[in-house]
């Protein structure tokens, strides 16, 4: 059962992820970290071997490159985030560590998951290594492997214990529902989220790639017998990670069938998004967030055009605390002393690097090629309907293949996930099943339950 948490931010309780208000996410205050304790093997049935001794063995994946395995130690699990330098020379999917998840972390009746290491590309192209979990249902795969869900997650923060693979609760919405479908379930945590290096948060060619990646090495794994048929689904930030996936799929990774995309109550039109936010002091660490997060990833921003001293004097909270602990270190600042354009800044939108990143990684530059779902709620504050709106007549403007968009009545950004599990479970299987799917830019006002 999802929990969720509220933010004493002025007079009423607000809680927060990106894009979250009442969050049912990876908000940090309420989802621990998985603890350093000694991890178990891959079982039996999925046929890497345990490793014995004190020291890492070496398998080879389906793809026959090598695959460290880590033995149980509380050393091994630590080190597992620390990629080899330099990244390996293979192409990205690769897989390259894996590791059963230990017994504390929280998963449905009879599921087996594993955390994995991989490689994948940053938004220039560098190589990188990124981590991520991956579910599987008990008992054997049906013809053709386990149809696949790639999960995209919401924001949990920019450091490396924010990781949601390093969570005791895999909050993935519905993954009970997914793992008794007989899906197998991919969540990547990002580049630059639990392993080194820049944070891709909101940088949507990089987030887009990494779910990309885990999918491919997922099906690496020896004995797991993951299947080719993928839907990407994704929420808030993840939501649009999963329509940049959405649009990169053909030209980067064209071997993905990618049956369908959704995204629930997505990150778009972000330089509207930028100045909503920027407006109310309960989200000024999600702004703060994006800023730390894109002068790493995009050396020449500008970041003293969006933050001010008395912002950027709280930088250590961003780099280690998580989304929760950023909120409320910023919460207290008026936005008019946290960001050098006031209350309603015009800055970020007319600096051109500013603008530039803002609209690069905006969602809908080029179509999707995929069916695709778009939900969103009617009483979201954060990332309020006429936004996703916007996207969607934007999105229909150049799309291929069919879109949805399902406004559910009275729904926030932290009960969408909730309210609208019918409709993605039944997009999402009807998608891997692959039945047509019959909306061409279909708007629908769906009562929440």
């Amino acid at each position: 059962m999802t929990r969720r948490v509220g933010v004493l931010v002025g007079t009423g309780a607000a809680a927060v992820g990106l894009l979250v208000v009442t969050v049912a996410v990876l908000v940090h205050s309420h989802v621990t970290p998985a603890p350093e304790v000694p991890v178990s093997v891959p079982s039996t049935s999925v046929s890497v071997p345990a490793c014995r001794g004190p020291d890492a063995c070496s398998v080879r994946s389906l793809a026959g490159t090598p695959v460290q395995v880590l033995p149980r130690s509380q050393a091994a699990e630590a080190a597992f985030y620390q990629p080899p330098s330099p990244p390996p020379d293979r192409p990205p999917g690769t897989l390259l560590r894996l590791e059963r998840l230990s017994s504390g972390v929280r998963l449905p009746p009879g599921a087996r998951a594993w955390r994995m290491l991989y490689l994948s590309r940053t938004w220039s192209g560098a190589p990188t290594a990124v981590s991520g979990v991956v579910i599987l249902p008990a008992g054997p795969s049906p013809s053709g492997g386990f149809p696949v869900l790639d999960y995209a997650h919401a924001t949990t923060g920019l450091a490396a214990a924010c990781a949601p693979s390093r969570f005791t609760t895999l909050e993935i919405p519905s993954l009970p529902s997914f793992i008794g479908s007989r899906d197998a379930v991919v969540a990547t945590d990002y580049p630059g989220l639990g392993t080194p290096g820049s944070s891709s948060y909101v940088v949507g060619r990089s987030e887009g790639q990494s779910v990309l990646d885990a999918d491919r090495a997922a099906r690496q794994i020896p004995g797991a017998r993951i299947g080719r048929r993928v839907v990407v689904l994704g929420y808030s930030q993840g939501g649009q990670a999963a329509l940049f996936a959405g649009q990169l799929a053909p030209a980067y990774a064209p071997a993905v069938d990618l049956l369908g995309v959704v995204a629930e109550a997505p990150a778009v039109q972000l330089p509207q998004l930028l100045v909503h936010l920027m407006s109310v002091a309960t989200f000024n660490g999600l702004v703060v967030t994006v800023a730390v997060a894109w002068s790493g990833a995009y050396p020449d921003l500008p970041i003293t055009a969006l933050l001010t001293p008395a912002a950027t004097s709280l930088d250590p909270v961003t780099a280690s605390g998580c989304e929760t602990q950023i909120a409320l270190a910023y919460h207290s600042l008026l936005p008019s002393a946290a960001f050098t354009g006031g209350a309603l800044p015009t800055r970020p939108t007319t600096n051109p690097i500013w603008q530039e990143l803002l609209e690069a990684n905006s969602p809908g530059g080029s179509p999707l090629t995929a069916p695709t779902l778009v939900v969103t709620g009617s009483a979201d504050t954060v990332l309020p309907t006429p936004l996703v709106s916007a996207y969607v007549d934007r999105a229909c403007s150049i799309q291929h293949d069919p879109m949805a968009f399902d406004t559910f009545s009275g729904a926030t950004h932290g009960t969408i996930t909730t309210d609208a599990a019918s409709t993605v479970s039944s997009f999402v299987a009807q998608r891997l099943s692959g039945r047509p799917w019959p909306h061409r830019c279909t708007r629908r006002s769906i009562s929440a339950p």
